[in-house]
């Protein structure tokens, strides 16, 4: 079944819009985001992708969540490739996540999109032992680079995959007829 796609006709307000938290990854900035939304100083928070991570919580990532359950009805989820979707967490939050998010702003049409659309292996990131696969290989690989000084060999790749993602962030717009498009990857 396909999942619906959200339009507003407008949005209104201050509009806060964050991607790639990875709450679970021992390594997120949970802190600094956590501060940011207590502050509450939004009408919308917009959260373009990779909320999640598989993992544990710490608990300033727990309290996130708690912060998320309490203001649900202000926020927007976007779906990332690192986003759990079979997973009980997006219910206890009390948020279902979007494939896609369309508005108006300012009179501009704008789409809210996780940049995994774009990439041919994001497949890989849905299921749960080829994606913890690949964050080890990953992680282990850039160990490797930076204790052995190899980041040339990785950077092609990078810049390979940064020039696809420039090219479609250019292109998208326009087949998708939108002003602005935000993505998070």
């Amino acid at each position: 079944m396909k999942r619906k796609i959200l339009r507003r006709r407008v949005l209104r307000g201050r509009i806060l819009v964050i991607s790639d938290v990875h709450l679970g990854l021992a390594d997120c900035r949970a802190l600094p985001l956590l501060i940011l939304l207590q502050k509450d100083d939004f009408d919308w928070l917009i959260i373009v992708g990779d909320l999640f991570q598989k993992g544990g919580w710490n608990d300033d990532q727990f309290q996130i969540i708690v912060l998320l359950h309490s203001i649900k009805h202000k926020v927007i989820c976007i779906e990332g490739n690192h986003d759990p979707l079979r997973d009980r967490t997006w219910g206890r939050i009390g948020i279902t996540p979007l494939p896609e998010f369309e508005c108006r702003i300012g009179g501009k049409k704008y789409l809210f999109i996780h940049g995994h659309k774009w990439d041919m292996w994001c497949w890989i990131f849905y299921e749960p032992v080829i994606d913890w696969l690949f964050l080890k290989v990953f992680s282990c690989v850039k160990w490797l680079s930076r204790q052995f000084g190899i980041p040339k060999s990785l950077g092609f790749f990078h810049q390979k995959f940064a020039r696809h993602h420039k090219k479609m962030a250019k292109t998208f717009p326009v087949k998708r007829d939108v002003a602005v498009i935000i993505s998070g990857h």
